[in-house]
């Protein structure tokens, strides 16, 4: 495929002579400012609303179809999508941040507690940036493998020069017989002001698998999530470009686990497990830019933020043991961040060289609390405790703790003649102190409680070699660093029914990485493209809560978090992107191409990483009529069995690869308007994601419930006025 693109260059270098000027592409997250794509030197990604729109796209996972190396983990039982994994690295080692302001962290402890990342609606969102590889320098410990940058819609995108604008959004898919209404209205008022107010909202039930067995299919849900976005921005000149934003989130599972009914283990006697689980996040935030507001510098951006987000999942276990007993579990977590940031740029020229300078500063403030209760009752008497398998509740795993972020950094760019070099550095400083309270103690009365402080300085050096004014080499060298957190160093549980201890760790060192990466990038009017090769070494990983066997004192099998793992992530990526009536005598066609092969492998037991993706591709084929009102696209995904797998313990579950076919096509029938449909899984073809069936082993007899949605439907509707 890149042979076949390096074809198209000379000819797209030919149109440079066409008289249409075609603006760049412009990205924000790989310098935090904005620039043109071509000019990046790493692995960026763009998923703009109209491609969402086009898709019919509903969730996260088809947001990010043509992004190689990226995808989005699910949980097929109960909890549902539950953030993104890049390269092999997920959870919170990706930085997934809205409008500049990082998402929760993700914390799940046990078989009925939680709390995922995936808590923004696509109905708010604008525009998608991805950058793929370490990112620490800008972005700080929580970028290991890379960061996900959703921005949400503005007054100006909307208004298009008018003073009022308003817009319905509507659809349907078949696949959890769900759907969406939202609506947004955006005005201009007096003085420069914009603003715009959106609410949305989705309803729907489980998302459909191809069981086999009446007793594997999906397990019942009724669920809705809701959006809330409130903007008003203002232009006042050299006092600034004003931004202030409400931002509400929330959404409600209620689910029916029928697959735990008598499952394995602890399930064994549950006859019913009911489950009822809310998320809510809730962000304000204020920003501005200055253009010169001193000598020296060219912009100045301030970012102040509060965000709070809580999690309640509640469990209703029913058991047939000598008695039938009610278990009912309740667990909540909630995270407050509070933060500022602030970045400047300056332009400035030392000879023959051209310096673009970046540089700023970070405060955060990071608060987590978390409890679980519960409650067990004997049906027939209505006799309660507060017991379960010797764990008194109410309780909470660790200590109400605080996290504190300081961070400076600088990169500069600097461009001599065809080559830039661009060298950037920063330090971190992190502090966690964690407050046991009587709840805590009651649990846990001699657990020690530590507090821990890290800082780190981690660096990134950049080149680019212009080899056209369309197409560039990119090279890269970058470390990464996350410092352990708060539900590693100080996670307690004791279970003595089943002979279970967790214990904290205050040992635990921070994460690192080293990596290279290295690229072709052609940004032409006809063809775009950029290959890329990586290879990244991480040390000292942290493995959550790993079997350290049995104690020989209390006789318990022990689980600690602890720094063990060295590994090795390497692989190839491509995308593309070609209108091809510039080469062949068709009009108004154009393809798509993506695709990655990633190899993992933990370096102490000499081990493939299970986490790893197995090869994919994705080609698309488009047209879109001269009259630009109807279009449609074709396209074929591609996914090759995992090869190579950690069969080291028990014998996993490897599903065969696959190909589905999927169609979507768009009708704009009068001005502001358009309609959209998508025809999924064309084939009705029977087949497994890899990350959905991690855990499951080969001598399951329940596989089939694991597997992902036959052919299904999707339409939608937008009109504006």
């Amino acid at each position: 495929m890149t042979l076949a693109l390096l074809a198209l260059v000379p000819s797209a270098q030919a149109q440079e002579q066409d008289p249409v000027e075609l603006l760049p592409t412009m990205v924000v997250v790989a310098s935090r400012l904005q620039e043109p794509l071509a000019q990046v030197q790493s692995s960026v990604a763009v998923v703009t609303r109209d491609e969402m729109e086009k898709q019919v796209a509903q969730d996260s996972a088809d947001m990010v179809r043509y992004v190689p190396g990226l995808r989005v983990d699910t949980d097929t039982t109960r909890f549902g999508s539950r953030g993104f994994t890049i390269r092999g690295l997920g959870g919170n080692r990706v930085r997934t941040e809205i409008d500049g302001v990082p998402l929760p962290d993700g914390y799940a402890v046990g078989q009925f507690a939680s709390a995922g990342r995936d808590l923004v609606s696509l109905a708010a969102i604008d525009r998608v940036e991805i950058l793929r590889g370490p990112a620490s320098t800008l972005y700080g410990s929580d970028a290991l493998a890379g960061i996900v940058a959703l921005r949400t819609r503005s007054p100006e995108d909307l208004l298009e020069g008018s003073p009022l604008r308003r817009e319905l959004r509507a659809d349907y898919n078949s696949r959890n017989d769900s759907h969406l209404v939202g609506v947004t209205v955006a005005a201009e008022g007096a003085n420069g002001w914009q603003g715009m107010a959106l609410v949305a909202r989705r309803d729907g039930h489980a998302t459909d698998n191809q069981a086999w067995l009446p007793k594997d299919a999906s397990n019942p849900v009724d669920f809705y999530n809701e959006a809330f976005l409130g903007k008003l921005e203002k232009d006042a000149g050299a006092q600034g470009r004003w931004t202030f934003m409400l931002d509400h989130s929330g959404q409600n599972t209620e689910t029916d686990v029928v697959s735990q009914r008598f499952a394995a283990g602890r399930f064994s006697t549950t006859y019913l497990l009911l489950a009822d689980d809310s998320t809510a996040r809730d962000r304000v935030s204020v920003g501005a830019e200055w253009d010169t507001p001193i000598t020296g510098v060219d912009t100045l951006g301030l970012l102040i933020y509060g965000q709070d987000s809580k999690v309640r999942q509640e469990t209703h276990q029913f058991l047939l043991p000598a008695t039938p007993t009610l278990r009912w579990r309740q667990f909540d977590f909630e995270q407050r961040d509070l933060g500022v940031d602030a970045i400047a740029q300056t332009h400035l020229q030392t000879g023959e060289a051209k310096h673009w300078l970046v540089y700023g500063s970070e405060l955060e403030n990071t608060r987590y609390e978390g409890q679980r209760d519960g409650l067990q009752t004997i049906l027939s008497t209505g006799v309660s405790t507060n017991v379960i398998l010797g764990e008194s509740f109410p309780m909470r795993d660790y200590p109400t703790s605080t996290a504190e972020r300081a961070a400076v950094f600088v990169q500069d760019e600097i461009e001599l003649g065809r080559l830039a070099v661009t060298p950037a550095v920063r330090w971190e400083h992190y502090r966690l102190d964690a407050t046991p309270d009587a709840i805590f103690r009651l649990s846990f009365p001699t657990t020690p409680v530590v507090s821990i402080s890290e800082s780190n300085l981690t660096s990134r050096l950049g080149l680019r070699w212009k080899l056209s004014p369309q197409q560039h080499l990119f090279l890269q060298a970058a470390e990464g660093f996350r410092a352990p957190p708060f539900n590693d160093v100080n996670i307690a549980l004791s279970l003595p029914v089943l002979n279970i201890e967790v214990r904290p760790n205050p040992n635990l060192k921070p994460e690192t990485s080293r990596g290279v990466e290295a690229g072709w990038r052609l940004q032409g009017k006809t063809v775009q493209a950029t290959f890329s090769a990586f290879n990244n070494h991480y040390h000292d990983l942290i493995e959550s809560r790993a079997n350290l066997g049995v104690d020989p004192i209390s006789g318990a099998t022990v689980f600690q978090s602890v720094n063990r793992a060295r590994a090795r992530i390497a692989g190839l990526e491509l995308e593309a992107s070609a209108r091809l009536d510039d080469f062949l005598p068709i009009t108004g066609w154009r393809l798509r191409l993506a695709g990655s092969t990633v190899r993992g492998e933990d370096r102490v037991r000499n081990q493939p990483l299970n986490s790893v993706d197995p090869d994919k591709a994705v080609i698309g084929i488009s047209y879109e009529a001269p009259s630009g009102r109807w279009g449609g696209e074709f396209v074929t995904t591609g996914v090759d069995r995992q090869s190579r797998v950690d069969s080291s313990g028990a014998l996993p579950f490897v599903p065969p690869g696959y190909v589905l076919y999927d169609a979507y096509g768009w009708y704009v029938p009068w001005q502001d308007s358009r309609m959209t449909v998508g025809l999924q899984n064309l084939g009705n073809h029977r087949y497994w994601d890899w990350n959905s069936v991690q855990g499951v082993l080969a001598t399951a007899t329940n596989t089939g419930f694991y597997t992902r949605t036959g052919f299904n439907v999707s339409v939608g509707v937008t009109q504006s006025w």
